[in-house]
């Protein structure tokens, strides 16, 4: 069962959302960085976090942080 989470959606210009983009796909930045970008462009697009943490197979306290 998904849990319902209470923060609010997250909303950005478009020019924002570039970078975290770029950052997604990169092969030079540390595994973190990139894990962080995923999840972040994920929950913009309107994922709960078990889903992402299921697409990503990251912890689901990871994506909590």
């Amino acid at each position: 069962m998904s849990r319902i989470s209470r923060r609010p959606k997250l909303s950005f210009a478009q020019k924002d959302l570039d970078y975290p983009f770029k950052l997604s796909r990169s092969r030079n930045q540390a595994t973190s960085i990139v894990e962080r970008s995923r999840i972040i462009l994920s929950s913009y697009q309107g994922k709960n976090d078990t889903k992402i943490s299921r697409e990503l197979k990251v912890d689901y306290k990871t994506v909590r942080k």
